[in-house]
């Protein structure tokens, strides 16, 4: 599963959705633009308190708060994590790997240690 869902995690399977709200959510306050939107959070038709929602979906507020932050960045795509295009530093080169196979079957070959009562290349007596 991607993260790529962001506000809508898991929507199309559970039906969970979570809608912004940029505006004062009582009508009896002033109309002025919010400074901070809030979210209402629903699974199926219920509506939901946030910690439910973050139980359902066994996320912390951190992780939901870094998705809403990267859904708000770069839309609904794919988030890649800092390692992403990094080698290992314990990875081999292609000419070492092979230098290390060579290796080892010519060592097995020439220092082969037989079990007592095996005859090499025989396998059954019939």
């Amino acid at each position: 599963m991607t993260e790529a869902i962001a506000l809508n995690i898991y929507s199309d399977r559970i039906g969970a959705k979570v809608v912004a709200c940029p505006t004062a959510p009582n009508p009896g306050h002033a109309n002025k633009q919010r400074q901070k939107s809030y979210s209402k959070y629903s699974h199926g038709s219920e509506q939901i308190c946030s910690r439910m929602f973050l139980f359902l979906h066994t996320i912390g507020k951190f992780r939901l708060n870094s998705l809403v932050a990267s859904f708000k960045l770069n839309g609904l795509t794919d988030r890649l994590h800092g390692n992403s295009n990094r080698k290992p530093h314990n990875v081999l080169s292609l000419s070492s790997l092979e230098y290390y196979v060579k290796f080892l079957l010519n060592y097995a070959d020439l220092n082969v240690v037989l079990l007592p009562g095996r005859i090499p290349g025989y396998s059954k007596m019939d």
